[in-house]
């Protein structure tokens, strides 16, 4: 799930479009970013979540929509992840360790504090994937 406060890239998906190759989930990495979280969370939910994100990324490649290098490239594949992996949350109405979602905020919020935190988490994503790719 890349680089920030959760302290560690956490997963990775291989492959060339339409024929994404494996996805490598840190499960270790991400037990220890969950219960590190400032946000209280159930941590088999969470690790759901995080399948789920790097499962997106292997789907964006199937269809053809992995990053290339460029910023906004990794920016939209991150979002996309991002915003599937506070969908578990959001359906299992459980916190997100990493603040995509909240049961407690209001109705009248909820879906734009979701894709807020989805963005903020995807931009700060695709700054790291952008320097380890080594794209300007």
């Amino acid at each position: 799930m890349g680089n920030g406060s959760s302290g560690s890239e956490l997963g990775s998906v291989q492959g060339e479009a339409h024929h994404p190759a494996g996805i490598t989930i840190d499960f270790a990495g991400a037990k220890t970013a969950i219960q590190n979280s400032a946000y209280k969370s159930n941590t088999s939910v969470e690790m759901a979540a995080v399948v789920a994100h790097e499962g997106q990324h292997a789907m964006d490649i199937f269809n053809g929509d992995g990053p290339s290098n460029v910023y906004e490239s990794f920016h939209m594949s991150e979002l996309h992840a991002f915003m599937t992996q506070s969908s578990v949350d959001r359906g299992l109405n459980s916190n997100s360790a990493w603040g995509l979602w909240n049961p407690s905020w209001p109705a009248s919020s909820a879906e734009n504090e979701r894709y807020n935190m989805a963005d903020q988490w995807a931009q700060n994503d695709a700054y790291a994937d952008r320097a380890r790719s080594g794209c300007q």
